[in-house]
């Protein structure tokens, strides 16, 4: 039976995807993340919208079970087609395959570092997204277990691949929804900077966790009040996150007592002018130290709708500015421009 591919496809008629969840429930996927003359285990959805339409529909165009062609493949890249969609339903399948995916990409040596680092990076992301949207699930064994496997699989590409997988996570960063890139760049960056500065990988991994979900307290928060862009004032509601994210994740069990002071702490500077306890240097959890330095860069390079992304040298000097006031940690600071000079 023919499929939707099978057929010519114009390409004014599918839209590129708009950021994060569609209506209905319909969740972006990347179509570098499908291997192609293999089974797909859920419906793939392409986006299309006709002449005349207001809204666009979701077309069936590879169902459960059947191969994605490569032929199929080649069409939507000569298209320039980049996105699928899957239904929010199919998402513990979607994970499952791209589980199977990384089984296959991560041990073969003849892939290149970026092919291996945007797979987990996507998986991850959307690991992040389920786990972000579903907050009576939230520190579920399965998930977390998942969550675990997938920061051992980089923190063991950053080990054993060194500098070509320290500048692959400096690069693969991308822009998309505010809150959940900006969790899996900064977990990604913080796994290249701690295995730089030579941690364990069990001491790796808990730093993972804890950079991947320190911003989870502004789940709770209206979605339009979740802007980086935002000016800070006194009384910013998006500044009740950190006690938030801490008591969410002291409910979670297993967690190290550090891993909860980065979501409570990643916000104080070292001379008490940050947020919520207004402490100094010395009162603040060396965990959080790092992570205050890796949410403040990861923010300054990746830009807002009020500021351009930064390069990594302007981030740098605009940190070593605030640096004068003493906020950031001195020893990791330094050690984090260690790092970058080396990517």
């Amino acid at each position: 039976m023919k499929q939707l591919l099978d057929h010519d496809l114009k390409s004014s008629r599918i839209i590129a995807p708009a950021i994060g969840e569609e209506k209905g429930g319909f969740i972006p996927l990347p179509l570098r993340n499908l291997r192609p003359d293999e089974e797909i285990s859920f419906d793939i959805l392409l986006k299309v919208k006709t002449k005349g339409e207001k809204e666009p529909r979701f077309i069936p165009a590879c169902p459960q079970g059947e191969i994605f062609k490569e032929e199929w493949y080649k069409k939507l890249q000569a298209l320039d087609i980049q996105w699928l969609y899957y239904s929010q339903d199919d998402e513990e399948k979607v994970l499952e395959y791209l589980d199977r995916c990384l089984e296959k990409v991560l041990p073969d040596e003849d892939r290149e570092p970026e092919e291996k680092v945007t797979l987990l990076y996507d998986t991850t992301l959307i690991w992040v997204r389920s786990f972000f949207s579903s907050v009576e699930q939230v520190g579920s064994a399965p998930q977390m277990f998942r969550a675990l496997r997938l920061i051992d699989s980089l923190f063991d590409l950053m080990k054993g691949g060194g500098v070509d997988y320290y500048r692959s996570i400096l690069d693969i960063r991308r822009a998309g929804h505010v809150l959940y890139n900006h969790s899996i760049n900064v977990c990604f960056l913080g796994l290249a900077f701690v295995s730089f500065m030579g941690w364990d990988a069990q001491k790796a991994q808990d730093f993972g966790v804890g950079a991947m979900l320190h911003d989870i307290g502004l789940i709770h928060l209206k979605p339009e009040l979740v802007h980086k862009a935002a000016r800070r004032s006194a009384d910013r509601p998006t500044d009740s996150h950190p006690a938030m994210g801490y008591k969410m994740l002291a409910n979670m069990s297993g967690l190290r007592r550090e891993v909860r002071y980065m979501a409570l702490q990643h916000h104080e500077n070292g001379d008490g002018s940050g947020y919520p306890g207004g402490l100094k240097i010395n009162a603040i959890d060396p965990w959080a130290r790092v992570l205050r330095i890796l949410d403040h860069y990861e923010t300054l390079t990746s830009g807002n709708s009020r500021k351009r992304p930064l390069s990594s040298k302007e981030a740098l000097k605009e940190m070593a500015a605030l640096q004068e006031r003493k906020i950031f940690d001195l020893n990791y600071f330094m050690n984090f421009i260690k790092f970058t000079g080396k990517t």
